[in-house]
């Protein structure tokens, strides 16, 4: 038995495969299909040909015999005489035949080859038998007739055969081609369901490629669809879909590690300026090299602000951890106007000579963490009063919008540049064009994921001498009396 060779080395046995299996049934079921109607078309053709030398014999036979009239016969002379008349009759006719009396003796005969019938039992009427024939002779067709007198008692038997050898001859000629003809069908029947499924699996063998390639690591790899709109079909865009999910979650898998990098250089680079100042304070006053009580107040304090620098640093990447993690922490009804009255109160306490201003509507009310809404909106102003200019006025604002809240935190300052807005809520990431050093590059990253941990969206819209507006949408709180 032939195999099958798959990529990768492996052989699988024919009649193991699917192909196999199904070639294998569909041709066993075909061949018993031929078996069935061979032996239907053998039978029927045997019966037709007996039937037919029955009915030639009988043709023959009875013609004479009735012209004979040897039923009418007296005495056995006189039978006797009959039988040899109707013997010779039918001899001429070129048909075998002998007459027995009622006691099985031979009365006529015209024929050297009796058929080896002998009448040991009464017949009672017309029937026909089939005999073996001598050594090397064909079967025989034996037609037996009951001779009955006026008395209606058995005088005799006649008894007529024929030879069925050409019958013998057609039926295995028959024979012969059933068998030829349905063995010639098996093998075409089997060669067209190989091609055939062969076809008909090729999707299956194109996943099986497929799925070789994404085992050596080519997440690429994709089968390809036929139009078959089939189960097959169904199947191969299925399986196609669960390779981009994989594909999609190992991109996002190794983004996240790459993030995870990039993070770590940049904790590292951020902790390690405040910490190499501190250290060299430290080693300042160590060595004594500042004696005046005035001077050493002056570096404990700027220990004392790049340890504050510090802590503010942890606390920000404490919060975008605990907001990345997306763990459930209570919420309830928060009203914005208050929070961006909050936020202005600061702004003007930082900046007294800055100009605020507050747009605030009624019923801005959402679902949500006060205090880290809180943040957002100190975070959004501290980022408008540091980065826009001393001369730029602020605008903070929220309105309803159907069943969103907008709020807004807006300024006519510098603006960004168009080519850096894609990365303003990055982390760590600092504009090379700010001449503000303040803050630690994680201010508008948290509004971001405070954002989106409340369901809503954020947008920066921002022209070059013209200002930024940050613009925020949060689903409303929907009252439920």
């Amino acid at each position: 038995m032939f195999s099958i060779h798959q990529p990768g080395g492996i052989k699988i046995n024919f009649c193991s495969s699917l192909q196999g299996k199904l070639c294998l049934a569909i041709t066993s079921a075909v061949a018993i299909l031929i078996i069935g109607y061979a032996l239907l078309a053998y039978n029927e053709l045997k019966s037709d040909l007996f039937n037919t030398a029955q009915e030639t014999l009988e043709a023959q036979v009875l013609p004479p015999v009735h012209h004979s009239k040897i039923e009418q016969a007296a005495n056995k002379q006189e039978l006797q005489q009959r039988a040899f008349l109707l013997t010779s009759t039918l001899s001429l006719h070129g048909v075998n035949c002998v007459v027995y009396d009622s006691q099985g003796r031979l009365l006529s005969t015209f024929s050297d080859n009796k058929p080896a019938w002998k009448p040991q039992y009464r017949v009672q009427q017309n029937s026909f038998q089939i005999e073996n024939g001598q050594i090397n002779q064909p079967l025989q067709l034996v037609y037996i007739i009951p001779l009955k007198n006026p008395e209606d008692y058995n005088s005799g038997y006649i008894v007529a055969w024929s030879s069925l050898g050409h019958v013998i001859k057609s039926l295995q000629t028959e024979g012969i081609f059933l068998l030829a003809g349905g063995l010639l069908v098996l093998f075409l029947t089997f060669f067209l369901i190989y091609i055939l499924t062969a076809v008909i699996l090729n999707p299956l063998n194109n996943l099986v490629n497929t799925s070789r390639a994404v085992a050596a690591n080519d997440l690429t790899a994709r089968a390809p669809v036929t139009n078959t709109h089939d189960e097959l079909a169904y199947l191969t865009a299925v399986f196609n879909q669960m390779l981009e999910g994989l594909q999609d979650s190992f991109d996002a898998r190794e983004q996240a590690l790459n993030l995870v990098r990039k993070n770590v250089a940049d904790i590292s680079h951020e902790l390690r300026s405040p910490l190499t100042s501190i250290n060299g304070y430290i080693d300042v006053l160590r060595r004594g090299a500042v004696t005046e009580p005035i001077e050493q107040e002056r570096v404990y304090s700027s220990i004392k602000r790049e340890i504050s620098r510090l802590s503010r640093l942890l606390d920000n990447l404490l919060t975008l951890a605990r907001l990345d993690s997306r763990l459930s922490c209570e919420k309830y009804p928060v009203d914005i106007a208050d929070l961006i009255k909050e936020s202005a109160r600061r702004a003007e306490l930082l900046d007294p000579e800055r100009k605020i201003k507050v747009e605030i509507e009624k019923d801005c009310i959402i679902q949500g963490e006060g205090e880290r809404l809180q943040q957002m909106m100190n975070n959004l102003v501290d980022n408008a009063l540091y980065h826009s200019g001393r001369e730029a006025a602020i605008t903070l604002g929220c309105k309803r919008d159907g069943n969103q809240i907008r709020i807004w935190v807006k300024d006519n300052g510098k603006g960004i540049n168009e080519q850096e807005l894609p990365f303003v809520f990055e982390r760590f990431w600092r504009s090379p064009s700010s001449s503000s050093t303040r803050g630690s590059g994680l201010g508008l990253s948290i509004v971001k994921a405070v954002v989106e941990n409340h369901g809503g969206q954020i947008e920066v819209q921002s022209t070059l001498n013209k200002g930024t507006n940050f613009i925020i949408t949060i689903p409303a709180h929907n009252y439920n009396f």
